[in-house]
């Protein structure tokens, strides 16, 4: 949600600025100066047109990786390659934070980072909620997070 009021206050700085601009191409006398001023909107509006593209096929993306299933090693890689697309990055951050995380905890947190819940990680995997569980018990304590900090917010805020 909070994506899209962006796009929105996006757009509506776009509406604002061009509306502006109209006001000044009415007042400008220097057509040179009005076909200047044109060919910068119609640039802006192509930076504008790309960067909201860009974030539906994010979108898009992210809406595919909620929907995966990861339960052979191919699986994993496709999801994993789709992943890095969306979130350079990502896993060697991780390898890097956390030492020796095994790839069941690579898994954990890629979904976690897609606010995945334990009961749609486990069905997503193909294992029970309470191996899901055990996972993220041992992937908190080689994080070593305090009882009153979150996996959740951490394995968030590494990208």
């Amino acid at each position: 949600m909070q994506e899209n009021d962006n796009i929105i206050e996006d757009k509506l700085a776009v509406v604002r600025a061009l509306l502006n601009l109209e006001k000044v191409l009415m007042t400008q006398q220097d057509f040179s100066e009005k076909t200047r001023i044109l060919d910068e909107i119609k640039e802006k509006l192509s930076e504008l047109e790309m960067i909201f593209r860009a974030k539906g096929n994010t979108s898009e993306k992210i809406s595919e990786l909620s929907t995966f299933k990861i339960l052979t090693d191919d699986d994993w890689e496709k999801f994993k390659n789709l992943f890095e697309q969306i979130y350079k990055g990502f896993f060697f951050k991780l390898k890097n934070e956390i030492p020796g995380i095994t790839n069941s905890e690579l898994r954990l947190s890629a979904l976690i980072k897609l606010n995945l819940n334990s009961n749609e990680i486990a069905q997503m995997i193909g294992i029970s909620t309470e191996s899901v569980k055990k996972t993220r018990q041992r992937l908190r304590q080689k994080m070593e997070l305090k009882p009153s900090e979150s996996l959740d917010d951490r394995i968030k805020s590494i990208f």
